[in-house]
């Protein structure tokens, strides 16, 4: 006998669980200022958040809290949580120098404007928009300085590359620039 999922009372936890990862992304999008085209990024950086955070309290142990993917591996080990970005949080990730162009020079690109879209399944990185090229590239926690609570997509468009407002100097006055 076949079981009908709209018989069992497991639907309505499934219909709740589908309906928190797209209320999840909608406001990931509207808060990023993110276009449409983000939604994929978007879903799968909220189901990895979801997945991560320590949420349940571990079978051996009551007073310790473990996250999801904790319960599915089978282990204690807690994922980084100062590594959690919000989606769209503008980053400036510094390029390796074996994997810089051209020979050296000043104008060599030691570096580049990107928003965090999320993460990078099985190594510790995260998967970054690069504002110049158009493309996701997986750039290393180590390599990433997140500017938390700014949020490139929506103060500058994307196709030109302009470096987020809040990142750019307002004064070279011979002082400490300001920033905005």
């Amino acid at each position: 006998m076949r079981l009908r999922l709209h018989a069992t009372p497991i639907r309505a936890f499934i219909e709740r669980a589908r309906r928190t990862i797209f209320e999840g992304v909608a406001t990931a999008l509207l808060r990023s200022g993110a276009p449409a085209s983000f939604w994929g990024e978007a879903e799968a950086h909220k189901v990895f958040t979801y997945n991560n955070l320590p949420t349940v309290s571990s079978p051996d142990d009551p007073t310790v809290y473990v996250s999801r993917r904790n319960l599915l591996q089978g282990n204690t080990k807690p994922f980084p949580l100062e590594r959690l970005m919000a989606f769209g949080t503008a980053a400036t990730c510094y390029i390796p120098v074996e994997k810089r162009k051209g020979g050296k020079e000043p104008a060599q690109r030691r570096s580049f404007q990107g928003v965090i879209v999320g993460y990078e399944d099985g190594m510790p990185a995260y998967r970054v928009w690069d504002l110049n090229e158009h493309v996701v590239k997986a750039v290393s926690y180590v390599f990433t300085i997140c500017h938390e609570g700014y949020y490139t997509f929506g103060t500058s468009p994307i196709g030109k590359g302009v470096a987020p407002r809040a990142l750019r100097v307002l004064s070279y006055s011979g002082r400490t620039p300001h920033y905005r």
